[in-house]
């Protein structure tokens, strides 16, 4: 009798072949079955398409999905149409799980005597560059409500990950379905989750981590050049908000809001000092002039409580409510870390 299949794994692909096998390889688990690897080639340049046939043709586990380039959400809704597990993971081409993975995932998800909608799983953040990994745990939660998991998952620095979560396929399915929001980058996992605790009614933490998720310098599209992205951050910052009130979250205390919105304004600072791609200074004047004029940035500013060294240094330049000393100190500061690389990086660490 064949076994239900229990867990859709979508890998969303994109000029990823040096990393892409690794990736795979480390979620195959030939001592276990009810689960399915989809593979979806996002119209991806190089060989990665083959590297799919190739593992669909090898392994019955392993599905591709072939289809023109759509960015990183339109694949993640491509596997999701694909996907026929009871529930749904997603991991990026270019990281890896420990062994075991599949096997907890499946395991964990049949224990509860009661269905969850969602479950949170610890990580690790492995640097490359530096050699090292730092673990990010959870504590057990077999049972939270989707506001008390909001709470848990802000204060860790956790909520806007897609592959750190299991979706049961049933709550994404539901009317009105849950997709992600196409052209959002970045920010896409933001806006799919907050969907995702709106409609889910129960949600576990797990600790055992598996997951390593690599970051390679800053070859990122965390780090990459967007001209728009402070009217981008400002649409997500305005989603969060919505997602506290949605799941009734007492806004009195603004500290855990604060921290997460002074985050999203603070990436918009580093974003206008690219090489290559500086804004000119009458803009980025006026975007000191309207964040210090902002009376919400104010009172985030007020309250937000972070243990994030660059967000502390933007508090207190901030509170100057002086454009022209934050584009002094930043055109420097930038400056020296886009002309130095490396050496900038080193010198922050020991200076501290």
């Amino acid at each position: 009798m064949e076994t239900a299949l229990r867990l859709s794994v979508i890998v969303p692909v994109y000029k990823a072949e040096k990393h892409l096998k690794n990736c795979v390889d480390s979620l195959l688990d030939s001592s276990i079955s009810g689960y399915e690897i989809i593979l979806v080639d996002d119209g991806s340049p190089d060989s990665c398409g083959d590297i799919c046939d190739a593992y669909a043709a090898a392994h019955a586990a392993v599905k591709a999905v072939h289809k023109a380039n759509g960015g990183l959400a339109d694949a993640r809704n491509a596997g999701l149409d694909a996907a026929s597990g009871e529930y749904v993971v997603f991991v990026d081409a270019d990281d890896v799980t420990d062994p075991g993975y599949i096997a907890y995932v499946i395991d964990q998800t049949g224990r509860q005597s009661e269905t969850r909608d969602l479950y949170v799983l610890p990580h690790f953040t492995d640097h490359t560059e530096a050699g090292s990994s730092v673990l990010h745990p959870l504590d057990e939660e077999p049972l939270l409500t989707p506001a008390e998991a909001v709470i848990k998952l802000e204060k860790a620095g956790a909520l806007n990950f897609a592959w750190n979560k299991i979706y049961r396929r049933a709550m994404l399915e539901e009317a009105p379905k849950t997709r992600y929001t196409i052209n959002s980058v970045p920010g896409e996992d933001l806006l799919f989750n907050a969907a995702c605790f709106k409609k889910a009614k129960t949600v576990a933490f797990l600790t055992k981590p598996f997951y390593h998720w690599i970051r390679r310098g800053e070859d990122t599209l965390a780090n990459r050049f967007r001209d728009d992205l402070y009217e981008r951050n400002m649409q997500f910052i305005d989603c969060r908000c919505k997602l506290y009130n949605a799941l009734g979250i007492d806004k009195t205390d603004l500290s855990l809001l604060s921290k997460g919105n002074i985050a999203y304004v603070f990436t918009c600072i580093p974003n206008m000092y690219r090489k290559g791609n500086r804004f000119p200074r009458k803009s980025r004047m006026r975007f000191y002039r309207d964040i210090t004029g902002s009376r919400d940035v104010k009172l985030w500013a007020e309250h937000a409580e972070t243990d994030v060294k660059l967000h502390r240094q933007f508090i207190k330049l901030y509170k100057t409510r002086s454009p022209f000393i934050m584009d002094s100190y930043y055109l420097c500061a930038m400056g020296a870390r886009n002309t130095l690389g490396k050496a900038w990086v080193k010198a922050r660490k020991r200076l501290g």
